[in-house]
């Protein structure tokens, strides 16, 4: 059985896996690593020790952003995957959400290519959208947001995407897979341009995605509160809080999150009942941070009041 929040947030064209092995990941196609170098300072030197040779590749290296701010060591680096690498991966960099398994082909130059050519992907308006394979929120929202011929565009030549999701005992391993085999890199003179529905159907998959992860929090944190309720209740209740957040003007994901929690973990009467608590969520000229801060310590005092 699948965990609560995603029970009651299912994955759309992503699919639950086992734990990557390597015997298994060879068998299918090349698998490399794309690593966010950001992330890790000593990323070159680390990925070195371990496969004993100069094997990896930082993927924006002979671009126009090799030497801009922040550097290309800031960037993606593209590593075959050998034993060594992948137990590395398991232990320390996908728990960091440093970037996923890319199944692709052997020729390194090709998937180079393909990366650098997606960095180019452009909004809707015509500005410039910056892409990156070790943006995992972003790969879950494409794969689950557009269409499988153009999220195919996206992948290209890369035949699979694997990665881990959520923390402690909600870690899950996530497969996303090219919707066609038919694939090409893309060139240079194509550069892969989201049209408006494209960018509304992203923006309500990145809601989704939040609450999804924002049950994945709460189940966490609050077990014992949370999992009685069910997933198809608990999808209801944080489909609910989202909406009353956003006319609370709390639209920013951490102020959203902030007051979805209060709404699951305190009783619905302080919420109809207490006039002062009423005040502080409708005193919208107030800034959301601190009036949800204001209301939780409300909402602690009249818990610890006697029934």
């Amino acid at each position: 059985m699948s965990a609560l929040h995603i029970e009651a947030f299912p994955y759309k064209n992503i699919h639950l896996v086992a734990k990557p092995v390597l015997s298994t990941l060879s068998e299918e196609h090349q698998p490399w690593l794309c690593l966010n170098g950001a992330l890790v300072d000593t990323l070159d030197d680390d990925v070195r020790a371990l496969t004993k040779r100069w094997v990896h590749h930082w993927v924006w290296r002979g671009t126009d952003w090799e030497y801009t701010t922040p550097g290309y060591r800031h960037g993606p680096l593209l590593v075959p995957l050998n034993e060594a690498l992948l137990d590395t991966y398991l232990a320390t960099w996908a728990p960091m959400g440093m970037g996923p398994i890319v199944l692709g082909p052997a020729n390194p130059d090709t998937l180079i290519a393909h990366l650098q050519n997606l960095r180019l992907i452009s909004a809707a308006d015509g500005n410039p959208a910056f892409f990156s394979l070790t943006a995992l929120r972003q790969i879950e929202e494409m794969a689950e947001g557009l269409p499988a011929h153009r999220f195919s565009e996206v992948l290209g030549p890369i035949q699979g995407l694997i990665w881990q999701n959520g923390k402690g005992d909600t870690r899950q391993w996530l497969r996303a897979d090219n919707p066609s085999s038919q694939t090409l890199a893309m060139r240079a003179e194509n550069r892969f341009a989201l049209d408006e529905a494209e960018e509304e159907a992203l923006g309500q998959t990145s809601h989704w995605r939040f609450l999804r992860d924002a049950a994945r929090q709460f189940t966490e944190q609050y077990p014992e509160r949370i999992r009685p309720l069910g997933a198809e209740e608990l999808a209801r209740r944080l489909v609910m809080y989202a909406g009353e957040a956003v006319k609370l003007e709390m639209t920013n994901e951490r102020d959203m999150r902030h007051f979805m929690r209060l709404r699951l973990i305190y009783p619905q009467r302080f919420f109809d009942r207490d006039e002062m608590l009423r005040a502080t969520l409708g005193d919208l000229k107030s800034n959301a941070r601190l009036r949800l801060s204001e209301c939780e310590l409300r909402l602690q005092h009249l818990t610890a009041q006697p029934s």
